[in-house]
């Protein structure tokens, strides 16, 4: 029987973090394979590109664990292919 939304949810580590660490290390790599040299110059470089990258994945690390904690206050539980369905209630 798989785990309780409860359960998962208790084991599941912060997901800001990962979003964080995400978005940075991608706007890391834009910044220095994709961008032109003025544009990157402006907005800090690599560094402060992936800064800016960061900043966007703090924000959606915010909403995705909102929703999370939204669907699982309402017991609705998503799948592993992502449909939705509601709990039992026991």
């Amino acid at each position: 029987m798989p785990p309780s939304a409860a359960e998962v949810s208790q084991a599941r580590p912060i997901p800001s973090f990962y979003s964080v660490a995400s978005a940075a290390s991608a706007g890391f790599i834009i910044g220095t394979f994709f961008m032109a040299g003025p544009v990157l110059a402006a907005a800090g470089g690599a560094i402060g590109w992936a800064g800016l990258h960061a900043v966007g994945g703090i924000i959606g690390g915010a909403i995705g664990a909102s929703t999370v904690t939204g669907l699982d206050a309402r017991k609705v539980t998503v799948n592993n292919y992502g449909h939705t369905r509601k709990q039992r209630e026991t």
